[in-house]
């Protein structure tokens, strides 16, 4: 069942995640479709500052398709009469997630002009995206 919410948007954690204030209930928000840089990533805090850039501080429409396992709400978001993956992919600062993005494929036309025109992250020849970064890690 899909759930919108209207809330205010008071934490931003990294360039996909953030928290907010919905009624009575604090939420922790995942964008769905999408993964920004980590923090330890290059790029990461310039997807962060996207990301509140466009939200912090702000009210956002969140339309919740899910839970994670980390019990966060898997959401689309619109903060300022914008679509956040939209807004992220198309300026660079997150890469379309393959694995979730099913229902998401006009984001890589976004992503493919971002590629091209050099913006954000893909600056670098050959950026490493975030699942291949937390791999690495472990």
């Amino acid at each position: 069942m899909l759930e919108i919410l209207f809330c205010f948007v008071f934490a931003i954690s990294d360039g996909d995640t953030f928290t907010a204030k919905c009624e009575n209930k604090t939420i922790k928000i995942r964008i769905s479709a999408i993964d920004s840089p980590e923090s330890d990533q290059p790029f990461g805090a310039h997807s962060t500052k996207a990301l509140a850039k466009l939200c912090f501080n702000k009210f956002a429409k969140i339309e919740i398709q899910g839970w994670d396992r980390y019990k966060r709400a898997v959401a689309d978001v619109e903060c300022q009469n914008k679509d956040v993956d939209e807004y992220l992919v198309e300026n660079g600062w997150a890469w379309v997630y393959d694995r979730y993005a099913k229902k998401h494929l006009h984001l890589y036309p976004l992503q493919g002009k971002a590629q091209v025109n050099k913006l954000g992250l893909w600056v670098e020849d050959n950026p490493i995206s975030p699942w291949k970064w937390r791999r690495k890690r472990k």
